[in-house]
């Protein structure tokens, strides 16, 4: 009972009933049995009534009956969850998340493709979102902590899924960067993830994100006449346009796949790119597209763009905030 909340603290007499409590956080898997062990015999006393609230009991460690109880008790867990594991198996669920100025309509479309298999669709919504937030890091990161909640909330619910993403637009970055950063107690089993109108820049080290995360296969959809896009990369501070030109570099997991067309042309039914994803993820095929011409023209004008969008973003907050204190004079 007596012990230390943090690595190199000191006990604290109700250091035991204090841990018990944050156990119900959500960013814990809270335990479904616990049993207090402690030699303080007046510790014992007056820590019960904590214990006995969540129907948990405390046993002096000087009296041997605790052995017999404890052994009982594991046999007993031990026996529950090979039970559960037989009857429940493992989870296959499908993430959606959609990107900004929209309510993800598409997350309808993907869910009726997939409505005869045994995967669980989990759409993630959020409303409505304005393109100027998504300019700055700082405005972004409310929506990102809330999606970032959100899949280790899943992860929990479900720590034997096989997981699944399917991310367009602004819902990529969310996706990548939740995956990436997020303190998971057990790392995701993650198989695919589906990118479409990617806003991530084009050089981000998505070798290292597979490898970090251990994804089977990550497919980068790309639309190569995506406007919305080249807003991305030419003001949104960390933002690219990976979902018009691919990523860069080489992964085995890796597969950049190019269409026609604009940010929402993925779900179209005419390009049956909705198929495409149902292949890969149901029968782990992985249909190459590459619908690309060979345009000079376009391509020295991604070279020029590229070349200045680091200085368009470093000189329109400025340009913006002196025409702002003008204004207000």
């Amino acid at each position: 009972m007596s012990l230390p909340l943090r690595k190199s603290g000191h006990p604290i007499p109700d250091g035991g009933s204090t841990i018990l409590y944050k156990l119900t956080s959500p960013y814990f898997l809270t335990p479904s049995h616990v049993i207090g062990l402690t030699q303080f015999s007046d510790l014992s006393e007056n820590e019960r009534p904590k214990f006995q609230k969540f129907d948990f009991n405390i046993y002096d460690y000087n009296i041997d009956i605790w052995k017999d109880v404890l052994s009982r008790k594991l046999k007993w867990i031990l026996k529950y969850t090979t039970s559960v594991a037989e009857r429940s198996g493992h989870d296959k669920i499908i993430i959606l998340t959609h990107g900004i100025m929209t309510s993800g309509k598409w997350q309808s479309q993907v869910t009726e493709v997939f409505k005869d298999t045994a995967k669980e669709i989990i759409p993630f919504r959020y409303p409505h979102f304005s393109a100027f937030k998504i300019l700055l890091p700082r405005t972004r990161k409310k929506i990102l902590n809330s999606y970032v909640d959100f899949v280790i909330k899943t992860c929990q619910e479900h720590p034997t899924a096989e997981l699944n993403f399917i991310s367009h637009s602004f819902g990529t970055y969310m996706t990548i960067t939740a995956l990436k950063n997020a303190n998971f107690l057990f790392p995701p089993e993650i198989n695919n993830i589906i990118l479409c109108g990617s806003v991530l820049k084009q050089d981000y080290d998505i070798s290292d994100f597979i490898d970090k995360t251990r994804t089977l296969k990550l497919i980068n959809d790309c639309a190569y006449d995506d406007k919305a896009l080249i807003f991305s990369n030419m003001f949104c501070f960390g933002l690219g346009h990976a979902g018009r030109i691919g990523f860069n570099g080489y992964h085995e997991n890796l597969v950049n796949r190019f269409f026609k067309g604009g940010h929402s042309t993925f779900f179209s039914e005419k390009n049956n790119i909705l198929h495409s994803w149902f292949n890969a993820i149901e029968n782990s095929e992985v249909d190459l597209f590459d619908m690309r011409g060979t345009n000079i023209f376009a391509e020295s004008i991604d070279s020029v763009m590229n070349l200045i969008a680091p200085i368009v973003k470093a000189t329109y907050i400025p340009v913006i905030a002196i025409i702002f204190i003008i204004y207000l004079q």
